[in-house]
């Protein structure tokens, strides 16, 4: 069945509470991860279609973290690859780079070379005073909590790879995702957004290689099958380039409001560099007394380097 590359752009009315579960209310990430992002557009497509369309969705689709679009610029995570024989002062300035242009991807993957000027701010932390009644004395006690805003001109994109036939109903559910919101917090306003959909081909996400053997950057958290990761190592080893990643622990709730946490998955994370085109897998995590299926999708897009260098 042939697939469909799908660029949503994400207008949003308000600022992004972008965590952990650490219990740090103070921190704020930069993005937000694909399995979020998942869980919001299962929860949305479950109210819309029957569980056959979204146990279709949530494992044959593949979908990005949440990447940045400043006017006419696009930016991916920092490709993760080594710097051995650059100076600590280089090194130091490539991890300034959170997010990087589109157009600087080949450049910065293959000759280690940075955009000529300073990282574009994308977005600005916000901090808000809240209050929580303290039990023992039923007094107010103040804290603050931290949110990213996205500055002028500066839109979320999320990229999605789909079978023809689901392109409608994630539009839909994605639609209606806008209506939810994405993060934490929803309900004070939080990650509300407004989407539009472009065909990847009217982007620089829609180059795209026949040839498997070409380097690619992951869009989001990737989970290797044993094959794809025996041959990962085997590629290392070999000393083939370019190659980087890290590793990552995702892990959350089943839910909107639910106390009970899926188990904790370690993936490449976004930004994973691979000498040949992956796939991923997704694997079922239901936890005891969910309720409903919970799976993790680890087939993100992968952003092809063929012929951009």
């Amino acid at each position: 069945m042939t697939r469909k590359r799908i660029v949503c752009v994400l207008e949003f009315l308000s600022g992004i509470r972008a965590g952990g579960l650490a219990g740090d209310l103070d921190r704020v990430e930069g993005g937000i991860h694909a399995s979020t992002v998942w869980g919001g557009v299962g929860c949305a497509a479950s109210r819309l279609f029957p569980g056959e369309i979204v146990d279709r969705l949530t494992k044959e689709g593949s979908l990005s973290s949440l990447l940045w679009k400043k006017g006419d610029v696009y930016y991916i995570p920092r490709p993760l690859v080594p710097f051995p024989n650059v100076s600590p002062e280089k090194r130091k300035a490539a991890r300034e780079w959170t997010w990087i242009p589109l157009q600087g991807v080949s450049d910065f993957v293959f000759n280690g070379k940075l955009p000529p000027l300073s990282p574009e701010p994308l977005f600005r932390e916000e901090r808000q005073r809240s209050a929580a009644v303290d039990r023992c004395t039923n007094s107010a006690v103040p804290y603050f909590r931290k949110r990213i805003v996205p500055l002028e001109r500066v839109s979320g994109v999320l990229v999605a790879d789909m079978p023809d036939d689901l392109a409608a109903s994630f539009r839909a559910a994605m639609a209606l995702l806008g209506d939810t919101g994405l993060g934490g917090e929803r309900s004070s306003g939080n990650g509300h957004f407004s989407v539009h959909f472009l065909d990847g081909e009217q982007t620089p996400f829609g180059h795209e290689s026949g040839d498997f053997r070409e380097p690619t950057v992951a869009l989001g958290a990737f989970l290797p099958t044993e094959d794809e990761s025996a041959r990962i190592r085997q590629c290392a080893r070999a000393g083939e380039t370019p190659i980087g990643y890290e590793l990552t622990r995702i892990r959350g709730f089943t839910g909107e409001s639910s106390d009970i946490s899926k188990p904790t998955v370690t993936c490449l994370s976004a930004g994973s560099v691979i000498p040949f085109l992956p796939k991923g897998r997704t694997i079922d995590i239901t936890p005891q007394f969910a309720g409903h299926p919970v799976v993790f999708n680890g087939m993100p897009p992968f952003l092809s380097l063929a012929g951009r260098n």
